[in-house]
């Protein structure tokens, strides 16, 4: 059986064509009963939103500079010398990665990815279809995982091209990741479409409807329009501090009550 040790918690073992996380001796076999995507409110955001794609970014553009780091594999492990360029540790251009929570209420990550509650987070199927295209080599919903010290691995290992993407140090472990990740022929293919009948809810940050900017107010109402014409069928939420607890709460709008949005976001 071919296994590979992370950490002392942590080991990859192959079985039955997959490699499968043991923590302690037990496996993570779980797969995600639900994938959260967040967004800021931005045309880039808006755009993928109404279309139905996936932007696919290369890891040099993350905001954690371990992040699918190359120096965990062995063979490019090697010391600077004084005023040697440096060069981008993650620059992994053949692929493309778009990350999902399975947590859609986590508070850090509302305050980081959507501009303090001022976006939106999707809820996805994760057995949601991609458009199949020529530029796609593979695609793989892989687990990320955390580690403060994980080991190296030599290129030759069976494991190594996908080792580098998924390791992340514990920092982030808050996270709850999962990355769909492809190997892709072009290096300018970034935008993946997908089924969005796999869409099950979006919920808008409570912020949204607190700022007078008049861009934001356009791109609020770009969002508007877009749920009511393309996901007028799916349930819209809001998420924002419970009014009794110290937690998030999500609350339903209810279309044509006092609890519908829309009509706030028309009299602006």
């Amino acid at each position: 059986m071919e296994r590979f040790r992370i950490d002392e918690h942590q080991e990859l073992i192959y079985n039955n064509g997959r490699w499968v996380l043991h923590v302690d001796g037990t496996a993570k076999e779980d797969p995600p009963e639900s994938l959260y995507k967040y967004f800021p409110l931005t045309e880039y955001s808006l755009d993928a939103l109404e279309k139905g794609y996936f932007y696919l970014n290369n890891p040099k553009d993350f905001n954690d500079p371990f992040d699918c780091n190359y120096n965990l594999i062995t063979e490019n492990q090697r010391e600077l010398r004084d005023w040697e360029y440096v060069p981008l540790p993650n620059d992994v251009s053949n692929k493309g990665i778009t990350c999902f929570s399975t947590d859609g209420l986590n508070p850090l990550m509302w305050g980081h990815y959507t501009k303090s509650y001022n976006g939106f987070v999707v809820k996805i199927n994760p057995k949601f279809h991609y458009n199949p295209s020529p530029k796609i080599i593979s695609a793989k919903l892989l687990r990320v995982i955390y580690s403060d010290y994980p080991n190296s691995i030599a290129q030759s290992a069976p494991f190594a091209n996908q080792y580098q993407l998924i390791i992340k140090l514990k920092d982030w472990e808050y996270e709850n990741e999962w990355r769909l990740i492809i190997d892709k022929k072009e290096d300018n293919f970034c935008e993946l479409f997908y089924d969005t009948s796999a869409i099950e809810e979006i919920s808008l940050g409570y912020k949204m409807h607190h700022n007078f900017d008049d861009e934001h107010t356009k791109l609020r109402n770009r969002l508007d329009k877009i749920i009511q014409e393309k996901y007028f069928h799916v349930p819209l939420f809001s998420v924002g501090p419970h009014q009794t607890e110290f937690k998030l709460n999500k609350i339903k709008f209810k279309y044509g009550t006092v609890e519908d949005i829309f009509p706030n976001l028309k009299n602006d």
